[in-house]
């Protein structure tokens, strides 16, 4: 090999890792080389790889496209992204040459502003030779890609959950850039662990994982962000678009609560876990609590109010996986009543596209619309608008970082627009932002809009 340099489940649960028809034996790989594209940059904007005859599909931090077949020889490569100006950029231009039966995991690394350019080859003429046998025997391929840029050198192993770590197989120390040699293992449940160099034990275990595919399995390291104390999560490729991503089965949460009901001066949020993590913290009207680690599980959540003692809701139930960043929002209902809803949030850092999600909790609104406006635009000429957002919907709109005027309106039968909200937003700080819409007597137009990252 040459290199050229939304499930997660608890312990003791299978992840499942999707295969594709197109990833098994190849009866005209005689003729073709193949290519899979994997953004593995976390600041990065969307990106895609272009080749001579065609550009792919655009993709996200931690998403891949699927394996596709393409004609041998010369070709020119390169991969394609947005600068600040919100302009495409191109990277890494190069001409390569596809040799038939090739295999070619083209992976963009590390930081946006000065990314890396992995080539990882293989073939899987031995993965075929092994699966055309007559005991009916099924294989599958593994090999790990280390691309985190911030972590040393990592050794990864894989095994049967019942054989643990001690009896796994070791596929090799790995530098960011690395990949291990490709290994050909029978198809079947797998555990993976990850330990650090010269150490003994591992600081990573994945759940199992499905493995169940003939096909050529690409065990990533990669940076994890928010709750993610061991720094990395491992993404598993088949040779379709989807991307099992698997955190450490210890891997603690994070949790905040935001308090959006405006005749409550403070709200006093108990939080308790069924395995003894029980927490209590007291959140301001309008404000919203800090992220507070925790371990992962099921957490039931009572709320009272503090000026009377009178208890406000007791039958919330929330689930955090492993490495999961969530926000309780409290809001009223439309008779009053004290409601809470749970949103994640992704931490992974951002360059010069940010990710709003927007939350409507203001009752009896359907129907809004949200116009994102810059300084040389109007609501009628805005290029980034959301429409027919109703009461407790999350809608999400990537935008360009910039300075925006962000207004909500209710468009009337004759096309009159009625002033809800406005107010000024500037994407900063690289981190994604959440805008929760709620009911304020205090407020020109009677509709508070908290923006938070």
């Amino acid at each position: 090999m040459k290199i050229t340099t939304e499930l997660l489940l608890a312990l003791g649960m299978v992840l499942t890792v999707a295969g594709c028809g197109s990833d098994s034996k190849d009866d005209s790989q005689e003729a073709v080389a193949y290519v899979q594209y994997y953004n593995g940059s976390p600041d990065s904007t969307s990106t895609y790889l272009s080749l001579e005859d065609k550009d792919y599909s655009a993709l996200n931090f931690g998403q891949a496209m699927q394996r596709y077949s393409v004609s041998t020889g010369s070709n020119s490569l390169k991969v394609i992204g947005k600068n600040a100006e919100n302009s495409e950029v191109e990277f890494h231009a190069q001409d390569i040459n596809l040799a038939a039966g090739d295999n070619h995991l083209f992976i963009l690394a590390g930081d946006y502003e000065q990314t890396d350019f992995i080539d990882i080859q293989f073939t899987t003429t031995a993965l075929n030779e092994k699966n055309d046998n007559d005991d009916k025997t099924s294989y599958m391929q593994v090999i790990g890609a280390h691309i985190s840029k911030d972590s040393d050198d990592i050794g990864i192993y894989i095994g049967k959950k019942d054989d643990g770590f001690s009896g796994a197989r070791y596929l090799g120390q790995i530098a960011y850039k690395d990949s291990t040699e490709p290994e050909i293992l029978e198809t079947g449940k797998y555990v993976v662990y990850l330990a650090r160099a010269g150490s003994n034990e591992p600081f990573f275990t994945t759940a199992e994982l499905s493995l169940n595919t003939k096909t050529v399995y690409k065990l990533v390291i990669r940076p994890a962000f928010g709750a993610a104390t061991a720094g990395v999560k491992l993404d598993v490729l088949s040779g379709s678009k989807e991307v099992t991503s698997a955190p450490d089965i210890d891997e603690q949460v994070q949790f905040r609560v935001y308090n959006g009901v405006q005749q409550f001066d403070v709200l006093k949020a108990q939080i308790k876990g069924k395995s003894g993590d029980d927490h209590e913290l007291q959140v301001g009207k309008w404000t919203i609590s800090n992220f507070t680690p925790t371990r992962f599980g099921d957490y039931d959540v009572a709320v009272s109010d503090v000026a009377s003692g009178e208890m406000l809701l007791n039958n919330l139930l929330v689930t955090y996986n492993q490495s999961d960043s969530k926000s309780i929002l409290l809001y009223p209902d439309a008779e009053q009543q004290l409601r809470g809803t749970v949103i994640s949030h992704n931490l992974t850092p951002r360059s010069y596209q940010y990710e709003v999600q927007l939350m409507n909790l203001a009752p009896g609104t359907t129907g809004l619309e949200v116009y994102f406006v810059r300084n040389d635009e109007t609501v009628e000429t805005a290029d980034y608008k959301v429409t027919k957002w109703d009461f407790t919907e999350n809608l999400k709109i990537t935008l360009p970082r910039d300075s925006y005027t962000v207004t909500v309106v209710k468009r009337k039968d004759n096309d009159t627009l009625t002033l809800l909200h406005r107010q000024a937003l500037q994407l900063r700080d690289n981190l994604d932002f959440t805008l929760v819409l709620t009911p304020d007597d205090t407020q020109t137009w009677g509709y508070r809009l908290q923006a938070f990252q």
